[in-house]
């Protein structure tokens, strides 16, 4: 019974102070500036100075994002077959701009699914120029692109590979 009366004890005077809460901010209280409720008192104290710089910081902010990112393509014109091909001759990328930029081979996944991880993705490492593929399949390039402006794409390309003919 004691635990009952302790429980219920509790819940009433939290439900009290609630209540006192509730007149508290819907109370019309009035300063000498003529500014009346606890809210209108508290926003007084509050510099609307702020709202000229978020103006200017939106603006800056929905300008830049109108501004695409870079876009990656696959240039390679003809049939790939086995063997080594230089990185700008199969993959390229401009930015918003339409310049060319340089593309990263982050990793080339063989067609059984081994991946060669040829960069760390932090941006970091020799950039890699040329790609060998030693047999026929689909391989994927995991490829990413980086403007002046630090906007980057990442692209996962698929290319088929053929087999020359005449080789086993």
């Amino acid at each position: 019974m004691e635990q009952v009366i302790r429980v219920y004890g509790r819940f009433l005077l939290e439900a009290v102070v609630f209540v006192m809460l509730l007149v508290l901010l819907s109370a019309r209280m009035t300063d000498g500036q003529g500014n009346y409720g606890v809210f209108h008192l508290i926003g007084t104290h509050f510099d609307v100075s702020r709202e000229e710089t978020g103006r200017a910081d939106f603006d800056s902010f929905a300008a830049e994002s109108r501004v695409s990112s870079p876009v990656i393509t696959y240039r390679y014109p003809g049939t790939l077959f086995t063997g080594t091909y230089e990185t700008d001759i199969l993959v390229g990328a401009t930015d918003a701009a339409g310049e060319s930029i340089d593309v990263r081979i982050r990793s080339v996944t063989n067609p059984y699914g081994e991946t060669d991880l040829c960069g760390n993705e932090s941006g970091g490492g020799e950039a890699v120029r040329q790609i060998t593929f030693p047999q026929s399949g689909i391989y994927t390039l995991r490829v990413t692109a980086t403007d002046a402006h630090n906007r980057r794409s990442v692209c996962e390309i698929r290319i088929p590979v053929n087999r020359r003919e005449g080789t086993g």
